[in-house]
């Protein structure tokens, strides 16, 4: 295996730097899951190329159960949705489907089955970014099947795919939020298997760019931007209570803010507080809601002065805020994260020069982050983690 240096930083403590036998090294990371990494090795983001050839835009990353990385992505190249996922014996690519120019806006979920399920979209031909149909793809008895969801308009950019119930598939259901260009509309469909249902979130202006889905307790919440002009915008926020949809304003309008919108949600104690990563006015934002008694508001944050690009939001499971994004300045991949002495920013890829294409982000059961993103570099599907231990960031390429 060939390793190239592309970064480092550590940070040593009086009593961290002791002499260790080869004897005692771990194994090789890429010979366990990823979740299984020995704490003994050096804090390293270790970045890998899936795969080449101009592929890998508008990735979007899940973890098994066993903390290994699965991969939706679109290859350029060929106008194909791919599907990628690595085990013990190396990286595993699929094609999921090639019925024209298909791939925009991937969003990857595993059900309860560990099925593939992915909600995408049908982009129009030579184009990169405007899509024609909302379309679903799932992996069941080892062969893909797909669907068009909707296809009334230009429909299906930023789709955001969620998948509820099992443990059997006959009790799962399907959950996906998209833009409807054509009327300039926030949609929604529900379905379970080859039956869907659409309906319109929300209609009031150009809304529903940028939009990102969570399903808790079989509630739909979705972050959105609501556009209004080149330099202004807004973030929304509308979560269905069981018999309508609320919808809330929840910072704006600035600049491009609500860009990038990304969703998680904090369930505890049976509560469904939102959280949300996302462009605000020319910075990273974070957006968390309180519910607690007496109190009912959006508390905002500004994490990055650096304009963003990209963002992927995560929770750990003290529903500790977790962000993955390209700095716009350099073009650097990015990471947010807490720690016990305050939050930090590692620097995972530099230079990368990707503005549109996103980062996705994924938890291990560790929550130690691993990140899958469009390389300019390498023209290619890149995957980033971090091995464990005591330093700071180190980026090593394979």
């Amino acid at each position: 295996m060939r390793l190239r240096v592309t970064a480092m930083t550590l940070l040593l403590t009086v009593g961290m730097l002791t002499s260790t036998s080869a004897s005692a090294l771990p194994p090789d990371p890429d010979l366990q899951s990823p979740g299984a990494a020995a704490a003994a090795v050096p804090n390293v983001w270790r970045v890998e190329t899936v795969a080449t050839d101009n592929v890998g835009q508008y990735s979007s990353i899940k973890l098994d159960t066993a903390g290994w990385p699965h991969i939706s992505y679109y290859d350029f190249g060929n106008g194909d949705l791919k599907y990628a996922y690595k085990n013990a014996s190396g990286w595993h690519i699929e094609t999921v489907d090639s019925a024209g120019n298909v791939g925009g806006y991937t969003s990857l979920a595993l059900d309860a089955l560990g099925q593939p399920n992915i909600s995408y979209c049908r982009l129009l031909e030579g184009n990169l970014t405007q899509c024609d149909d909302l379309k679903y793809a799932i992996k069941l008895g080892g062969a893909w099947h797909y669907q068009t969801v909707d296809s009334g308009g230009y429909v299906g950019a930023y789709s955001s795919l969620a998948v509820e119930g099992g443990p059997n598939y006959e009790d799962m259901s399907q959950h996906i939020s998209y833009y409807d260009q054509t009327n300039q509309q926030l949609k929604y469909c529900w379905g379970t298997g080859a039956m869907w249902g659409c309906s319109v979130v929300d209609s009031d202006g150009d809304v529903g760019r940028y939009s990102s889905l969570a399903v808790a307790f079989s509630h739909p919440h979705i972050a959105y931007q609501h556009y209004i002009s080149s330099t202004s915008a807004e973030l929304k926020y509308a979560h269905f209570d069981g018999s309508q949809w609320v919808i809330e304003t929840v910072d704006g309008p600035g600049y491009f803010t609500g860009g990038y919108s990304s969703l998680a949600l904090c369930t505890s104690y049976g509560l469904e507080t939102p959280r949300i990563g996302y462009y605000r006015d020319g910075h990273l934002g974070y957006a968390h809601h309180y519910i607690f008694p007496n109190i009912n508001h959006w508390q905002l944050w500004t994490v990055d002065d650096r304009p963003p690009s990209g963002i992927s939001f995560k929770l750990d499971v003290n529903c500790q805020a977790h962000i993955s994004y390209f700095e716009l300045y350099m073009g650097d991949l990015r990471y947010y994260y807490p720690t016990i002495h305050g939050p930090r920013i590692d620097t995972v890829d530099a230079n990368n020069d990707v503005w549109f294409y996103y980062a996705s982000l994924a938890l291990d059961g560790l929550g130690q982050p691993h990140i899958s993103f469009y390389d300019d570099t390498y023209g290619g599907l890149s995957y980033a983690h971090k091995v464990y231990g005591v330093f700071l960031p180190l980026v090593v390429r394979r």
